[in-house]
């Protein structure tokens, strides 16, 4: 597919924080002709595209599992992700893709080709879901970055320009310290339940802070394994949860969930940065270091 002329690479130096390290992003013009930025990892042979959905706050999970079912058996799919927060900042939908042949692993323009071709697929599942959405490019997520961190922030490289300060408990990036969890959402007992507590108080949110969810999806390697209940999403969900403001406001965050839904809660300890930079909706910067439970209490 064509390229635009625009190409930029992340490479942050030793001793710095590493989520974003060797992130390399530039801007493709999919099948439809719209152009759309490619969030690559080289080393991990994955390619990441978002769209922008009209709007903002809380996508309701009915709508987001509507689009995670059509999305779900897109070849090289390896997981989708769906973005919202309790600030004014767009939604995004998107999709993280995976090399399959030796020939897209040695040359990843081969997978890039192949996604640009697919991608349209990803803002036509969201229009089914009522979820209107367009690609979006580099400058819409560089700027949906920097309006959640509170920030400057137009371009991806531009958030090498602000300061990482990881923790084994948070993250403070500029100004503003971020505290990340992951949650699990899954289980085909009360997964959905836990889904709609997390939406319920992200929906009615007004404890100071904001927060920021990405909702996950990796899609089941053989959907007829699996009960009807269990594929409602197409692929095992969780979703990772990122409060900015500190410890005080992750604290009512964590109390204002149910209890049962608080069980599915991991702090994210060790891995703050990373958890910080997928959840901005870089798509590659680290889904696969979550921690996911599989065995929860009932």
């Amino acid at each position: 597919m064509l390229s635009l002329n625009l190409k930029t690479v992340i490479r942050w130096i030793r001793g710095t924080s590493l989520p974003l390290r060797d992130l390399s992003v530039s801007e493709t013009v999919d099948a439809r002709g719209f152009p759309q930025a490619h969030m690559t990892d080289a080393k991990r042979h994955q390619l990441a595209v978002a769209n922008l959905v009209d709007g903002s706050g809380v996508v309701e999970p009915d709508r987001i599992s509507a689009w995670t079912r059509q999305v779900a058996g897109l070849d090289r799919l390896r997981v989708s992700f769906a973005c919202d927060s309790t600030t004014s900042a767009p939604p995004l939908l998107g999709g993280l893709f995976s090399a399959q042949t030796k020939a897209e692993r040695k040359d990843l323009t081969e997978l890039a080709s192949i996604v640009a071709v697919d991608a349209p697929a990803l803002y036509d599942a969201a229009a089914l879901a009522g979820l209107p959405a367009r690609p979006a490019r580099e400058s819409d997520v560089a700027g949906r970055c920097g309006h959640l961190l509170a920030a400057a922030v137009r371009t991806i490289p531009d958030l090498t320009e602000l300061t990482w300060h990881e923790s084994a408990r948070s993250v403070q990036v500029g100004s503003v310290e971020c505290i990340s969890f992951t949650v699990s959402c899954s289980d085909p007992a009360s997964g959905a339940e836990a889904s709609a507590d997390l939406s319920e108080v992200l929906a009615e949110w007004d404890a100071g802070g904001h927060i920021w969810r990405t909702r996950w999806m990796r899609p089941f390697v053989d959907p007829d394994s699996v009960s009807a209940i269990e594929a409602a999403d197409g692929g095992r969900v969780w979703s990772t949860v990122t409060v900015a403001g500190g410890h005080e406001i992750a604290h009512l965050f964590l109390q204002a969930l149910r209890p049962r839904t608080r069980l599915r809660v991991r702090h994210e300890s060790g891995r703050q940065g990373v958890m910080l930079a997928a959840n901005l909706g870089l798509g590659v910067a680290g889904f696969q270091h979550a921690t996911i439970d599989t065995e929860l209490p009932r």
